[in-house]
């Protein structure tokens, strides 16, 4: 493809020659058009080209400073290992130091925990806190609990699940769970009044004479025959078809006999 430069020598070799009459006017015009269009490609290809130069300059300029940063590193490098090293066993001994702290504020926080649990009652602080949130794991895992002899968080467990899912087959159950546990703790008489919400929060079920004949015998370990008497006959009348009130009516009769 001839240059612009060449075109133009051309043109005045043809202007030339038209001076000896040998180039006609179509000739100079042809010639013209086709330098326009040359001249129209040359500014195309410019522009073109601009946005890779552009891209190759700073593809320099970063490569330049990116070996500067190199240099700059690592001539610094061995200074800064030596650093790290020297500051290396501080920061062990200070790691240690703050494990050991978390340790011991973790022991002070269990220690509390279950003083607030086996001397005030408070056994929600015994909560694990990955409890499951759903009836299902919650029931599962206050079941673990209790079969490990974990009794306290079990009761916590029990205690919760009853709350949660107030109206879930297994609440009464939890509630007797945690009256037994009581039981087991030695606290009767919260035991006693566990046993005695059964009636009042859910009638009908076939636990409450259960809760019922419970409250009479542990009526009758504290040696309170009067109210044990009482409830045995109450049970009786009351629940009249169920193995429960059968064994009400027989006691009743035998209470004082073993109850002074």
């Amino acid at each position: 493809m001839p240059t612009i430069a060449t075109a133009w020598l051309l043109i005045v070799g043809i202007v030339a020659s038209g001076a000896t009459g040998c180039a006609t006017t179509g000739d100079v015009e042809k010639l013209q058009s086709r330098i326009a269009e040359l001249e129209k490609r040359d500014k195309e290809l410019r522009e073109k080209i601009q946005e890779p130069i552009a891209r190759l300059e700073k593809l320099k300029k970063d490569l330049q400073k990116a070996e500067a940063t190199l240099r700059k590193s690592g001539a610094n490098l061995g200074l800064r290992m030596e650093r790290v090293e020297g500051t290396l066993p501080k920061l062990r001994g200070d790691l240690d130091a703050v494990v050991f702290n978390m340790k011991r504020a973790q022991s002070d926080v269990s220690t509390i925990r279950q003083v607030l649990a086996e001397k005030l009652g408070v056994v929600s602080v015994l909560l694990p806190p990955d409890l499951p949130r759903d009836a299902k794991g919650m029931w599962k895992e206050a079941m673990v609990r209790k079969k490990a002899g974990d009794m306290l968080v079990a009761r916590a467990i029990f205690e919760t699940f009853e709350a949660t899912f107030p109206k879930h087959k297994n609440a009464p159950v939890a509630v007797m769970e945690v009256a037994a546990l009581l039981e087991k703790e030695g606290e009767t008489d919260k035991a006693i009044k566990k046993y005695a919400n059964m009636e009042s929060r859910f009638k009908g079920n076939k636990l409450v004479p259960k809760a019922i004949l419970r409250i009479a015998e542990l009526s009758v370990k504290q040696g309170k025959c009067k109210r044990a008497k009482n409830i045995y006959a109450y049970l009786a009348a009351s629940y009249k078809g169920t193995k429960e009130a059968t064994e009400a009516a027989k006691r009743v009769k035998l209470v004082g006999k073993f109850c002074n």
